[in-house]
């Protein structure tokens, strides 16, 4: 009968390895599309915060560069070098301009990072406005200073001294060394000058006194040119305090704006973390089911395993005497095999005992003789010759006895056959008792019996038949009622030197002495002599 579909192991395992496959490529596609789809969340977040804290970081190092050249600026010392620090920071502004249009949207707050752009470029060019009037300015202010020193010297050379005191007192007012400390905060008194110039118009030439008038007393004078220039000099000084705190609010602004996008991108990789963790989980669960089902499978694997050894132990149970005694369960068709198999070998093993049995029992018929139960004459010339072998081979000496029950014949004619077959059966078992385990003692026919003696010398055998001699004569054996005793003549033979590899000579040679034995009177033992 045909195991029923769920109690077949081959589908069991077909399906588990089915669920197996399917539960692996279903780990693999959520493995791969989880793998994909965090690469792409991950590019973008890449993508989107570090281009920005890219571009936030180039802005803030372009603005850098920016404040720097508004310093170099400040410390212009010519309008050539102002025109180069303003082409450098043309080019800066193109590079803030664009990154600005960049960040748009991507800030903490672009509105007041636009307005701080602006008041920057504002900042910008009011330095470069003021810087190119204090180039014009002093250009001015130094040409009249020049005028002024050159008076100085002609008055000097024409010898008017009072002159030369009142210019030397007037120019020292508007020397931007003597009074870099303290800038005057008032207009210079010049009206000494101005009486002195009245009272020497009459002396000196035309040129000389237009001069004159000109630096000291016109309205672009040396006194307006000063107070130009030292107003020029505070806004700059101005500006470059408004510069300082203007690049540190700057540089806060866009520390605070590049932290923002900082802690904007960590947010994103902590979320992109926590959907990567879920996936993780989500993953878990997939291979700890493949897992599972492989646990399954491979009990079932074990379970198989397990039966086929099973029906290996049926197999190689068959091959000792016991019976087959370990239960067989189960219900699949491996189980059922193993039955099948088991009552099988069985029954092999209950069919060998009986042919061994048999074939004991043969063999013991056709090596034994059948009323002493002795070894019989075919049993002993197989024996013969591997002694003979071994003889040859290791020159070890063996003897071989014949023993004849004398006047035989008068037994079985007094008691008939049957007597004589029990005191054949007696005489033997008196033999048995003295002689060796390894000695060979077989019924060589009638009355005749002839004993193998391995590893024997002369001398021992010698003794060995005295004993059995008197075993024999020493004591009768009473059948119905009646003492029978009876006697033995034996011939012994030690095996020869010279012999070769034909055993049953020294057969022949221990019937000489046993005839000889015969001759000399009976009962008693006679060595063959050469």
């Amino acid at each position: 009968m045909k195991a029923k579909l769920k109690d077949r192991l081959s589908v069991k395992v077909v399906l588990l390895t089915l669920v197996m496959a399917s539960m692996t490529l279903l780990s693999s596609v959520v493995g791969i599309a989880s793998l994909a789809e965090f690469k792409y969340e991950y590019q973008q977040v890449k993508d989107d915060n570090f281009a920005q804290l890219l571009k936030m970081t180039e802005l803030k190092a372009q603005t850098y560069d920016i404040i720097h050249l508004s310093t170099e600026m400040l410390l212009s010392k010519s309008l050539n070098e102002l025109q180069w620090d303003r082409l450098e920071v043309s080019d800066k502004k193109l590079w803030i301009d664009k990154l600005f249009n960049q960040l748009t949207g991507h800030t903490n707050d672009h509105q007041e990072l636009l307005i701080l752009k602006l008041r920057l470029y504002s900042h910008l060019q009011e330095i470069a406005t003021a810087m190119t009037e204090k180039f014009t300015i002093s250009e001015r202010f130094f040409m009249l200073y020049a005028k002024a020193e050159s008076l100085k010297a002609h008055s000097l050379k024409r010898n008017d001294i009072e002159f030369y005191i009142i210019l030397d007192r007037a120019i020292s007012h508007f020397n931007p060394i003597v009074n870099k400390e303290s800038f005057p905060t008032k207009e210079v008194n010049l009206d000494d000058l101005e009486n002195y110039i009245s009272k020497v118009s009459k002396k000196i030439d035309k040129a000389e006194l237009k001069q004159l008038k000109e630096v000291f007393l016109g309205e672009q004078s040396l006194s307006v040119s000063y107070q130009n220039y030292i107003y020029q000099a505070t806004r700059i000084e101005e500006l470059r305090l408004n510069n300082e705190e203007f690049s540190n609010i700057f540089v806060s602004f866009l520390g605070t704006n590049v932290s923002y996008i900082q802690d904007r991108f960590m947010e994103k990789l902590t979320l992109l973390e926590s959907k990567l963790l879920k996936r993780k989980q989500r993953l878990y669960l997939v291979v700890f089911s493949c897992l599972l089902v492989t646990l399954l499978l491979l009990l079932i694997q074990l379970d198989f395993i397990r039966r086929i050894e099973l029906i290996r132990k049926v197999i190689t149970a068959g091959d000792s005497d016991r019976r087959l005694g370990f239960p067989i369960k189960g219900k699949d068709e491996i189980s059922r095999m193993a039955l099948s198999v088991k009552d099988y070998i069985e029954r092999l093993v209950d069919k060998e005992k009986e042919v061994l049995a048999i074939n004991a029992q043969l063999e013991y018929l056709a090596t034994r003789d059948s009323l002493t139960g002795i070894y019989n004459r075919r049993y002993f010339e197989t024996h013969m010759e591997q002694e003979n072998v071994r003889y040859l081979r290791y020159k070890v000496s063996y003897c071989v006895a014949m023993i004849d029950l004398d006047f035989f014949k008068q037994v079985n004619d007094n008691y008939g056959h049957d007597g004589g077959d029990k005191v054949l059966v007696e005489f033997t078992c008196r033999v048995l008792e003295i002689i060796r385990e390894s000695d060979v003692f077989a019924r060589f026919g009638g009355e005749e019996f002839v004993l193998l003696m391995p590893n024997t010398i002369e001398k021992n055998a010698l003794l060995l038949l005295q004993r059995i001699k008197f075993a024999a004569e020493d004591t009768v054996y009473l059948y119905a009622d009646q003492a029978i005793s009876f006697t033995v003549s034996i011939g012994l033979a030690e095996v020869q030197s010279s012999q070769d590899d034909d055993a049953f000579k020294l057969v022949a040679l221990a019937d000489k002495a046993l005839y000889e034995a015969k001759k000399s009177g009976r009962n008693r033992v006679c060595v063959y002599r050469a």
